[in-house]
């Protein structure tokens, strides 16, 4: 593993973002302005007991004030999840990783797609932040269990027709949204394996230049 700057921050806000989803948000002890985050970026958060994880950003920013990340408890976890949903607290302090990025962002692509399963929606929230202050076209599906365990549900189809939500009533059909996306677009997924190879199914025959996945 590559060796990179490890940040000293407060864990300054734990709030709810769905069933099951926490959001946990870190900042410099003394207010201090944190590294670049650029959409789809993840930062490493090394926790208790040997524990060290990787979670996507979700707000993007030249220069942030805060770090957010939202984690989904995982009861078949190996525990880093449960840690965090039980046992940290606000003021505790963590050994945090400067934001990488295996996930960029093309912000001047004339479309983008972009399909989240789960909590794969963090990074795809992070690029759709970026792609409004920019005023580019995206399309958002996002596929959760239930409405109840989708975060940021009401925000983001508050947008209206560019975002469709599929849960247990309303099931994907990956392959068809693939299939009506313009073929200049750029298409982004984030989610469960299942998705992703199904993802890499429908786009066989897209532009590999123009298809992305974290």
């Amino acid at each position: 593993m590559p060796n990179r700057a490890l940040l000293d921050l407060l864990l300054a806000r734990i709030s709810d973002a769905a069933d099951g989803v926490k959001l946990f948000e870190f900042r410099h002890p003394q207010g201090r302005a944190l590294p670049a985050a650029d959409p789809g970026s993840h930062i490493e958060l090394h926790l208790p007991k040997g524990f060290v994880r990787q979670y996507s950003l979700l707000d993007p920013s030249d220069a942030p004030g805060t770090y957010r990340v939202a984690v989904k408890r995982d009861a078949t976890g190996r525990g880093a999840s449960r840690w965090l949903h039980d046992a940290a607290r606000v003021g505790f302090r963590f050994l945090v990783g400067a934001p990488e990025n295996g996930f960029p962002l093309v912000e001047d692509a004339p479309c983008s797609v972009l399909i989240a399963g789960g909590i794969g929606i963090a990074p795809i929230r992070c690029m759709i932040s970026r792609l409004d202050a920019l005023g580019r076209d995206w399309r958002l599906h996002y596929a959760a269990r239930s409405r109840a365990e989708a975060a940021f549900a009401a925000e983001l189809t508050a947008r209206g027709e560019r975002v469709r939500l599929y849960t247990d009533e309303a099931v994907l059909d990956l392959a068809a949204a693939i299939a009506v996306a313009p073929l200049d677009a750029h298409l982004y997924c984030c989610g469960p394996r299942a998705m992703l190879q199904a993802f890499a199914r429908a786009t066989t025959t897209r532009d590999p230049a123009l298809v992305h996945t974290e």
